[in-house]
């Protein structure tokens, strides 16, 4: 199927790079690359993300509802919401009994359904990013968070956080710990560049 091949010394993939590419099935990224950013690719199948992107943007797999693969590397400390929504492969991953679904210390998505996962949320020790969540999250009546020592990053409104309103949507917790290795709540500019909190 059709591929395309990313020269190498790119740096980042701009918003909405191939949107509209629907043809391009798989695409090489090449080393040195630090970030994609928002809904740069649509329709793919297969993405292999090279070690050292550090930035996936929000919906940056926008539409790839056949992706069935994707290898995510250990350097990525900040991905935004609906990343990697509706695809084949978040689809297929079992979620745990919390309704959380991972990825090489990465949490891509938490279930909104009170009544199969419950109230309480328990992120798995291992966890390094919270994956930026969406308005969605509030729908869940989330009354305990526990967070994992693991963990360094959360994007914005990752787990119901967002900058200008600490823990939208989770008005029914009453107390919560953040880890001690925590680097930062933050939002992506859309530039490959973090604003922390």
């Amino acid at each position: 199927y059709p591929h395309i091949k990313i020269p190498e010394g790119t740096k980042v993939i701009g918003e909405g790079a191939f949107k509209g590419c629907g043809n391009i099935k798989s695409v090489e990224l090449p080393d040195g690359l630090r970030g994609i950013n928002n809904k740069a690719f649509c329709k793919l199948k297969r993405a292999e993300l090279p070690e050292g992107v550090e930035l996936v943007g929000t919906d940056a797999f926008f539409q790839c509802r056949e992706l069935e693969y994707v290898e995510i590397p250990e350097s990525v400390n900040w991905m935004g919401w609906e990343a990697f929504s509706e695809t084949l492969w978040l689809g297929k991953m079992p979620a745990d009994q919390y309704g959380c679904k991972y990825s090489r210390g990465i949490l891509l998505e938490i279930s909104m359904d009170s009544k199969r996962y419950g109230t309480d949320i328990r992120i798995k020790d291992g966890t390094r990013v919270i994956c930026g969540g969406s308005p969605d999250y509030s729908e869940r009546s989330v009354t305990s968070i526990e967070l994992p020592e693991s963990l360094t990053h959360i994007g914005k409104m990752g787990l119901a956080f967002s900058g200008t309103e600490p823990f939208l949507g989770c008005r029914n917790i009453k107390r919560i710990e953040i880890p001690k290795h925590l680097q930062g709540i933050f939002y992506y500019d859309g530039d490959a560049r973090v604003v922390y909190y």
